[in-house]
């Protein structure tokens, strides 16, 4: 019989999930402060013409780069696996701001400024399980379908780094354009642990 272990399609769409709750307002509304994104979304820059890249800016695109087995996996019954997703975020020169909501001069500064938000965003949940947290602290813990008793669920999430431009196939290929657009990405590992059941 076939048995599910894989979740990422959850896992990219509880990232987009909490990145719409818990990114700051005018990252995702229309503020004086700040240009919102166009969408947050599942979605690879890899899929869109490189001459549409520009018109998506500002957006925020998540995907998984791949699934491997964790390091406990097979043993007493539990599969382990890693997520590996990576969050991409495009941006035009015109569409940085400062803190203050004037524009932004200095790309370098705008690229760390969204970085660190972003990143604030991802790991609201100190405990690393992607739980969804509201206003008055109530957790929604990351629901990940299993045919095992057990159930499944994500044990971490680890930080792997940001590339501000360059490191990646994805900001190689935004530079490569030649045209005044941006992107970074964060790099994720999600460890999720299922069953103990047989």
């Amino acid at each position: 019989m076939a048995r599910s272990i894989i979740n990422s399609k959850e896992i990219v769409e509880r990232v987009v999930a909490i990145l719409r709750q818990q990114l700051p307002v005018d990252w995702t509304s229309v503020q004086p402060t700040d240009v919102p994104l166009t969408a947050i979304q599942p979605g690879d820059l890899m899929d869109h013409a490189i001459d549409d890249v520009a018109g998506l800016s500002p957006i925020v695109l998540v995907r998984s780069m791949g699934v491997s087995p964790g390091a406990t996996s097979g043993l007493a019954g539990l599969r382990e696996m890693n997520e590996m997703l990576r969050i991409v975020h495009v941006r035009s020169h015109d569409h940085c701001r400062t803190t203050a909501g004037e524009l932004e001069h200095n790309v370098c500064r705008a690229r760390y400024r969204y970085a660190a938000e972003l990143c604030s965003a991802l790991f609201s949940d100190p405990h690393g399980r992607l739980a969804l947290i509201d206003d008055s602290g109530n957790r929604t813990d990351a629901s990940l379908t299993s045919d095992d008793a057990a159930g499944a669920q994500v044990i971490m999430t680890h930080f792997l780094g940001i590339d501000y431009g360059g490191g990646t196939d994805d900001t190689k290929r935004i530079q490569a354009m030649g045209a005044k657009v941006w992107a970074t990405a964060l790099d994720l590992r999600v460890h999720v642990r299922c069953g103990g059941e047989n």
